[in-house]
């Protein structure tokens, strides 16, 4: 009874929210078109909450507009929301300035991206400063980038805290690194401390590290990963294979590989080549080689070599290797 209660009572909520949006386009009440545009976009009703803000933004109002961008973004629609963002921006809604370089960022429009977000930065925006260190990555800075990270790390960021350990880690600045991601760790980041234990077991394949990547695996996939690696190599395969199920499982691409390689030594051919396969098709050219060896174990010469060929034409150097190889044979 109470879900029914909750239901009849949504439904009233809406249609009395389509009244007032319809009286609210008919009278060009500025506060009025931007609180029913709130409203309207926290019950879900974003085409109605997007017209509220765009009949407000054509009045004047750069909260609108803002807000316009904001609900523009969430359709799916991110050019119009760019173009609500600037006219924001013009009209003084600074706080559109992270906004617009945050929707950049997804564009992969970096250079765009790192000039809006540098004035929100500039600007007093602290949150733009991750973003802005992100991108600085993406177009070649990595001394501006550390210079923002930082930044974002000190204001206490976790994310930005996490970014920088990578970035400090990247250059050989271990020790730095991990001071940074145990920050992130203490500061509430939910996958810091797995990703400091993978890296710890990556250095010291040390087994008692386990309980920490138990507790770590549940959300960073480098903890993951690293668990695996040290069920492997303690003899417990079957559970390793579990625990990169359950990665793939959670949308993970990055360890396709691994599970397919379990699979093989498992005796399971056609699930080590589904993997394989997968990984082929996120742009990996190690899945070829993969695949390839593992059609050439099967007797399968002629498919093998197709894959050696197509993973070193894509430049992996161990498919151009086993092709020649073959070639040599025939």
């Amino acid at each position: 009874m109470e879900d029914a209660a909750d239901g009849a009572s949504a439904s009233v909520l809406r249609s009395d929210l389509r009244t007032r949006w319809a009286a609210a386009a008919r009278s060009g009440d500025l506060d009025e078109l931007v609180d029913l545009g709130v409203e309207l976009a926290d019950a879900g009703m974003l085409e109605m909450a997007a017209e509220c803000f765009e009949s407000a933004a054509r009045l004047g109002d750069a909260v609108a507009s803002f807000n316009l961008g904001n609900t523009l973004r969430a359709l799916g629609r991110p050019q119009e929301a760019a173009a609500a963002y600037e006219v924001a921006i013009d009209r003084g809604e600074t706080d559109a300035l992270l906004n617009l370089g945050l929707l950049l960022i997804e564009a992969g429009s970096w250079g765009e991206a790192v000039a809006h977000l540098r004035r929100a930065a500039d600007g007093g925006q602290h949150h733009a400063w991750h973003p802005l260190g992100y991108a600085l990555v993406q177009v070649g800075d990595v001394e501006g980038a550390r210079e923002a990270l930082v930044r974002s790390a000190e204001s206490g960021d976790a994310d930005g805290m996490v970014t920088l350990a990578v970035l400090l880690r990247g250059a050989g600045e271990e020790r730095a690194a991990m001071t940074w991601l145990r920050a992130a760790a203490a500061a509430g980041h939910p996958s810091a401390a797995g990703q400091a234990a993978a890296w710890m077991w990556e250095v010291r394949r040390d087994v008692t590290l386990e309980p920490q990547l138990r507790r770590g695996a549940e959300e960073s996939p480098d903890a993951r990963k690293a668990l695996a690696q040290l069920l492997e190599s303690t003899g417990r395969a079957q559970e390793a294979i579990r625990v990169l199920e359950e990665d793939v499982a959670r949308g993970g691409v990055q360890h396709l590989l691994h599970l397919g390689n379990l699979y093989l030594d498992a005796g399971d051919y056609s699930r080590a080549a589904e993997m394989y396969e997968r990984d082929i098709q996120t742009g990996d050219p190690l899945g070829y080689h993969n695949l390839g060896a593992l059609l050439e174990e099967r007797g399968d010469i002629s498919g093998a070599m197709e894959q050696y060929r197509i993973g070193a034409s894509s430049g992996d150097s161990l498919a151009l290797q086993a092709y020649e190889r073959l070639r040599t044979d025939r």
